[in-house]
């Protein structure tokens, strides 16, 4: 299958593969109960989408001096592009886990031993959304997390003193989830009694 994004790097035309075969999962089909919404198919495919299209601007800054980051007119609008990118990619992977949480409820689906990683990874993600979209910070947080530096070649938030989120270790794990209920043998309705 030959997608219609060409990174022309093996390793992201791999990634957003498994974002592509993931979305088209039929587990998230029975999540949105049966309905022709796709929402999950869309909302996946985007976030995945978004995330190859930041690591893709991440190879690119890593071959940047501090210099030629902070000095050039086009690189200093990329990287503001590529921060409010991330900003947004925490966002929407923070609806996603929301929007799965609910849905499972509401149809009354398990996924056993992967509600704490649900809920965890959703707490993460909140913890930056809040921030973000809201201007509501846990407590002990920054009023506004601030874009500390680069961990493992992309963008990273200092949240508090000592405290750093990094978006590519949120993606990582995001990805791990999704594959792991899309591949769940135990995905089954909960029977009330």
């Amino acid at each position: 299958m030959r997608l219609l994004v060409l990174y022309e790097d093996p390793i992201l035309e791999a990634r957003y593969a498994k974002w592509a075969s993931i979305a088209n999962s039929s587990i998230f089909k029975r999540l949105e109960g049966g309905g022709n919404t796709h929402f999950f198919l869309s909302t996946i495919s985007r976030i995945g989408r978004l995330d190859c299209n930041l690591i893709h601007e991440d190879d690119r800054i890593n071959t940047l001096t501090t210099f030629e980051q902070r000095n050039t007119p086009e690189n200093l609008a990329r990287g503001f592009d590529h921060e409010t990118m991330a900003i947004l990619w925490v966002v929407g992977a923070f609806g996603l886990v929301y929007s799965i949480q609910k849905m499972m409820h509401r149809n009354k689906m398990k996924f056993p031993g992967l509600h704490n990683r649900i809920s965890s990874l959703n707490q993460k993600l909140n913890r930056l959304r809040r921030t973000f979209a809201k201007g509501d910070p846990q407590q002990g947080d920054y009023l506004h997390p601030h874009y500390a530096m680069r961990f493992k070649g992309s963008s990273c938030w200092g949240v508090n003193p000592g405290t750093y989120i990094s978006r590519i270790d949120l993606s990582d794990e995001l990805l791990e989830l999704l594959s792991a209920m899309a591949a769940h043998p135990d995905h089954v309705p909960q029977i009330r009694a």
